[in-house]
């Protein structure tokens, strides 16, 4: 028979086995959050600030917050809406929700169409279409619009919860930035390529808030000239029949949305120096623009046109600036205000 003694200690040497287990994983966990902590301090004292990943799943959950809310503005457009329309100031100084829906690189036409044919979205448009995606082919192997769009249709349960625990670890921690995986300092490193911060990192919303100090300013303006160059050099033109059967297609996406008592303007965003005058010579403001400013049943405005958006300087000369864009944001505010249409 065992004694008193024997139990007491059996019994002591259990509760010690269990505490001491206890303590190593509280341990280990402490010294997980330990190295976690120093990896985001290391990367904010290098300048870097929480920034999004942009792709498909993202762009679905802003596009699915739009739906069912009369106060509800979509942000339609490429990568000129993305910089220079600021989500966060319309919805301080106006009562509606901002939603940008613009996908860099892409041609806008198909997002306004499909936010006409879903009788869920009940609320208002503000359009940037850049002048090659009004008067070019729409045909394009980079063109991500119409693939984002036929996976929005068709995202999972599970997909939509994960993008937004992603999101949500994205928007608050630098160290889940795309920029500062393994995989990509490893990239860099074998490159003996510096680490640097982005110059036009993307919020919680999508938009991104460009800082040209941060880049080679002078490097980034002849890449965008030269890719300007190219791209209209290699897009065709629409004909002017073409081009009023694709107006047609935008009246109409137009008409769908006022008929459930939205309202939609579209902008022409400014750009400056040779990418204004490229964009000039090969797609003409008087045949395309012009035309469609005056087919649609949609205020237009076009920065070349209001003293107080001329003036606006396209640092790599086609987007804004972060300090321009809110100013540019809140004098679009005061303009659509004033025609009622918030």
């Amino acid at each position: 028979m065992l004694s008193s003694t024997s139990n007491s200690s059996g019994r002591a040497k259990h509760y010690f086995g269990r505490w001491r287990w206890s303590y190593i994983w509280l341990l280990i966990v402490l010294i997980y959050i330990l190295i976690i902590a120093s990896w985001e301090l290391h990367w904010r004292f290098r300048g870097f600030t929480p920034s999004v990943t942009d792709d498909w799943p993202v762009w679905s959950q802003i596009r699915r917050q739009a739906n069912n809310h009369e106060d509800s503005l979509a942000l339609v457009g490429a990568s000129r809406i993305l910089l220079g329309l600021d989500p966060a100031i319309i919805e301080k100084e106006t009562d509606y929700s901002a939603h940008m829906l613009a996908i860099d690189g892409s041609n806008p036409i198909p997002v306004l169409v499909e936010l006409s044919n879903d009788s869920d979205f009940i609320g208002n448009v503000i359009c940037s279409i850049p002048s090659l995606w009004l008067a070019g082919d729409l045909k394009s192997k980079g063109d991500r619009t119409a693939k984002w769009l036929r996976k929005y249709r068709k995202q999972s349960l599970s997909s939509k919860l994960e993008t937004r625990l992603i999101l949500t670890l994205q928007g608050l921690l630098v160290f889940r930035y795309g920029g500062v995986t393994p995989k990509k300092l490893w990239e860099k490193w074998q490159q003996d390529r510096p680490v640097k911060p982005p110059y036009a990192p993307m919020r919680i919303d999508r938009f991104r808030t460009a800082d040209y100090s941060m880049i080679d300013l002078e490097s980034l303006r002849d890449a965008r000239i030269e890719r300007t160059r190219d791209l209209h050099l290699k897009a065709a033109m629409l004909g002017k029949e073409e081009f009023l059967q694709r107006v047609k297609i935008i009246q109409q996406a137009v008409e769908r949305i006022q008929q459930r008592g939205g309202k939609v303007v579209f902008i022409r965003f400014p750009s400056c120096g040779e990418v204004l005058t490229i964009e000039e010579e090969t797609v003409p403001r008087h045949l395309y623009w012009d035309v469609l400013a005056k087919e649609v049943s949609a205020p237009t405005i076009h920065f070349e046109d209001h003293e107080n958006l001329r003036d606006f300087s396209c640092t790599d000369g086609s987007h804004l600036d972060y300090s321009d864009a809110r100013r540019f944001t809140r004098e679009i505010i005061t303009m659509l205000q004033h025609r009622d249409f918030f």
